[in-house]
């Protein structure tokens, strides 16, 4: 199911605490939005209830960047609603 992506965007823009004009696809959580791991398991939790999803640890301890993100919401079947 699509997801909308401006809404994931919004989630992680919150979770990270910076704009969201810095949440775009290439954009490296760690290196680029100084994520740390606490912030990313918040990130997957929180998309987790957004979504209506589950993404599993092991999932989320993969992820690199936004579009790793995304790809993840939207191979997780959720509802979105």
């Amino acid at each position: 199911m699509p997801i909308d992506q401006e809404r994931a965007r919004r989630v992680i823009a919150q979770c990270l605490a910076v704009d969201e004009d810095r949440v775009i696809d290439s954009a490296r959580l760690v290196e680029d939005l100084d994520a740390d791991s606490l912030e990313i398991a918040e990130i997957g939790i929180s998309l987790d209830d957004e979504f209506d999803v589950y993404i599993p640890d092991d999932v989320v301890a993969k992820w690199r960047t936004v579009g790793d993100v995304l790809r993840a919401v939207a191979h997780s079947g959720g509802t979105g609603t």
